[in-house]
């Protein structure tokens, strides 16, 4: 019964046909910058000054 419940709980978030364009306008409205690097020193550094 567990397990049935956790399933179900993953469910929410998988990509239906339904939900497909929802998700797709989602992911674009809330874009994620990875173009950055950490120094041999520990230092954060990034193109243009942007830092995550």
């Amino acid at each position: 019964e567990l397990e049935v419940l956790q399933l179900q709980e993953k469910m929410e978030n998988f990509l239906t046909q339904e939900n497909l364009e929802m998700q797709v306008q989602d992911a674009l409205d809330s874009w994620k910058t990875y173009n950055w690097a950490i120094s041999s020193t520990g230092l954060l550094g990034a193109q243009q000054g942007q830092c995550p």
